[in-house]
């Protein structure tokens, strides 16, 4: 047994094979830590309303108003964050967003 433990030995794949399979585990369970680490990248938990919201915005067929909501959210963030900088103020921002065209 020590020589599988110290890497002296070789465990040929069919024998970890039928380990897995007694075991009722992965093949990649005898490999978890072994070899270079990948980080995920940090994502922002998206809850359910949060992700209702990503939705519908996707849905938003009007380039320009999806613009508008997605440049209105940028900025209500930065208000909320202590010391972030601001590329634009809410000065400049457009009051409203443009009334919705008819369509025929």
């Amino acid at each position: 047994m020590q020589k599988y433990e110290r890497g002296t030995n070789r465990i040929a794949v069919t024998t970890l094979v039928r380990a897995a399979t007694a075991l009722s585990a992965p093949m990649s369970f005898f490999f978890d830590g072994v070899g270079p680490q990948i980080r995920k990248p940090k994502q922002p938990m998206l809850y359910g309303g949060d992700i209702v919201i990503a939705q519908a915005l996707a849905k938003i067929e009007a380039r320009k108003v999806r613009a508008a909501f997605r440049t209105l959210i940028r900025a209500l963030v930065q208000e909320r964050l202590p010391g972030a900088r601001r590329s634009r103020s809410l000065a400049t921002m457009p009051a409203r967003l443009p009334s919705p065209m008819r369509q025929s």
